[in-house]
């Protein structure tokens, strides 16, 4: 027998538009310009600015178009939790201590505000070693739990620079959060959407250090020259 196994993603708001609300988006040279956008929407889409609110929510994953707001919120929540009892235990091999720390790691992000977590402080207040928490860290990108942007460096400066930790899609912090009874930070949110976005239009995405009011990020195009 054969397989073979396709890595789809979250869905994208266009996609969730089309099969929650059935509205067909269509790109053109009108979206490029702010002000032709925002007449568009302000007249075709009223309740755009509620859909996306959702979207950012809970519309990356299929359950949202059937489910309820928190049943969706809940079934987002237990594919982490799943991700992290089988992926990490079967997959990754990874040891119930340390899936214990994998856990209290996704807290932290999901609380913390963008970038205000990094490796060292992850260390500090797991108290457990850096070493660990790059493994954890490694493990958690590759399950497509987080998304890690490395500086835009090369060299010491690039290996010495600390990593930018936010996950893959804002609907994972808002179900880490709804179990912890408190609200996402919005910024954070605002950011992993941004990211996401990005991602899916074939962008690479890097942090800027080490300049005085640098960017938060350089965003290039994901070409490889031959």
């Amino acid at each position: 027998r054969r397989e073979k196994i396709y890595d789809w993603g979250p869905m994208t708001f266009s996609e969730y538009l089309l099969l929650k609300y059935d509205i067909k988006q269509e790109a053109d040279e009108t979206w490029k310009s702010f002000e032709e956008s925002t007449a568009l929407v302000s007249q075709h889409y009223p309740e755009i600015e509620g859909w996306f609110d959702e979207y950012t929510h809970i519309g990356g994953f299929p359950f949202s178009l059937e489910y309820s707001f928190q049943d969706s919120v809940d079934a987002i929540f237990s594919v982490i939790k799943q991700s992290i009892v089988k992926d990490a235990a079967t997959i990754l091999k990874m040891s119930a201590q340390k899936m214990m720390a994998m856990e209290k790691l996704l807290y932290l992000i999901a609380t913390s505000q963008p970038g205000e977590m990094s490796i060292n402080s992850l260390a500090r207040n797991l108290t457990i070693s850096k070493v660990y928490v790059d493994e954890i860290i490694k493990a958690m990108e590759q399950m497509k739990l987080l998304r890690v942007l490395k500086p835009d460096a090369s060299g010491a400066k690039l290996v010495r620079g600390e990593p930018k930790i936010l996950f893959s899609h804002p609907n994972l912090r808002v179900a880490i959060c709804d179990q912890l009874g408190t609200k996402p930070p919005i910024g954070s949110i605002r950011e992993e959407i941004v990211l996401f976005g990005l991602e899916q239009r074939g962008y690479k995405v890097y942090t800027m250090k080490g300049y005085k009011k640098n960017p938060d990020y350089i965003i290039k195009r994901n070409t490889i020259s031959t």
